[in-house]
């Protein structure tokens, strides 16, 4: 945890308090996807849900006037261009066993819960409008779950 407070200190946030807004939510969560994938070292690393989690930053900003519908679809479109642009150092054997460097990132839009309740949130939405906003691109798989 020490090594992943030094990495972002050395851009300038300080992650030992809890994210005050989206922004900083989205910013702590990539810092954190960074550090499991260099733990990793190269093997497949999937985000699991976090537009959910997301979601709730946004919509606080969002009621409080400090943020904007255009506004949060800019945060989800940064965060899907920086995870677009993470790498790892491979082998030659597994550039040619896998073309295109796949990172494996797999985001997990919607579902329900035990209890038959839509997992689906406005940020579900803006995940899947990055395929407009941006074009469409082998990373992150976004995967929609319905039941």
């Amino acid at each position: 945890m020490e090594m992943l407070k030094q990495m972002a200190q050395m851009y300038g946030y300080d992650i030992s308090s809890p994210a005050s807004n989206a922004r900083e939510a989205i910013q702590w969560l990539y810092f954190a996807y960074l550090a499991a994938i260099k733990e990793q070292n190269g093997a497949a690393m999937s985000l699991g849900r976090t537009s959910t989690f997301i979601d709730i930053y946004i919509e606080r900003d969002i009621n409080r006037g400090v943020l904007t519908e255009s506004g949060a679809q800019e945060l989800i479109d940064d965060f899907v261009m920086k995870l677009r642009m993470a790498r790892h150092l491979r082998t030659p054997e597994y550039n040619e066993l896998f073309g295109g460097d796949p990172m494996w990132i797999t985001e997990s839009i919607g579902g329900m819960t035990n209890e038959g309740k839509t997992l689906v949130t406005k940020n579900s939405y803006r995940m899947l409008n990055t395929l407009y906003t941006l074009g469409s691109a082998p990373e992150p798989n976004m995967t929609v779950l319905w039941s």
